[in-house]
């Protein structure tokens, strides 16, 4: 495994995200043989940044990102990947923002608020068909008061795909005015795929807004048939609702 290190130097935004395959250029290494990729990012006090996850999980397919915030920092952070017949037809599909997924995925993910008033909105979305397995580990560790945390997981899965979500939220005692959030959300197109959702709380403080959830659905089969009855295609119905899904 090897690991990267990063502060951040300026801010970032939407209109101008940070790519994380910026920190693999120039490297004494080559990471198209690693097996494990491991990357840590502090957020600078009064920071904000945008992110956008577009390593090339092709070659590395096990990745582990650490978040550190101090205060007053903000993190929105996004991560798009897919592997599926619907992406042929998919606006993103060539850009930087989706990436192709390897047959197994694994993603770890681990934020730290480590000072008051930092904050962090992180988003991760996955298509998956076939015999696609992927992966998520998350945890996002409240380590100060008058911190802010939401993590939204959404994923569209066909055919034998499996899914295993990992996600914790971890509060510290004595802390206040903690806010937290944590959110997966899985729709079945067809096939048999299988979901293993497990989102955890270890909450130690009394002073905490806090919510989680994992969700399992289908295509509403009336909003297909009224796309269909409009002459929209079905594939091309279906496509449409993934993407207001996704959003």
């Amino acid at each position: 495994m090897s690991l990267i290190k990063y502060t951040f130097i300026e801010n970032s935004t939407k209109n101008d995200p940070f790519y994380l395959q910026n920190l693999t250029y120039d490297l004494p290494f080559e990471t198209s043989h690693l097996k494990t990729l491991k990357i840590e990012i502090r957020v600078p006090k009064n920071f904000s940044v945008y992110i956008i996850d577009d390593l090339n999980f092709v070659n590395t397919k096990n990745n582990e990102i650490n978040f550190i915030l101090e205060e007053s920092s903000t993190l929105y952070y996004q991560l798009f990947i897919a592997n599926h017949n619907l992406c042929s037809m998919c606006s993103k599909r060539d850009s930087s923002v989706c990436q192709k997924l390897p047959e197994n995925f694994e993603k770890k993910i681990d934020l730290n608020l480590i000072e008051e008033n930092s904050k962090a909105y992180m988003k991760c979305h996955y298509l998956g068909d076939k015999t696609s397995s992927l992966k998520f580990c998350t945890k996002q560790n409240h380590k100060a008061s008058n911190t802010t945390s939401k993590l939204v997981l959404k994923g569209v899965l066909d055919d034998e795909a499996k899914l295993s979500c990992n996600s914790i939220i971890s509060v510290d005692k004595n802390l206040e005015k903690i806010k937290c959030e944590q959110i997966n959300k899985n729709l079945i197109l067809d096939g048999a795929p299988h979901v293993v959702s497990i989102p955890k709380l270890e909450i130690n403080t009394q002073d905490v807004s806090c919510k989680h959830g994992a969700t399992i659905s289908h295509i509403d089969e009336e909003e297909l048939f009224y796309l269909q009855s409009r002459g929209i295609k079905k594939v091309d119905a279906e496509r449409i609702l993934v993407e207001a899904f996704l959003r």
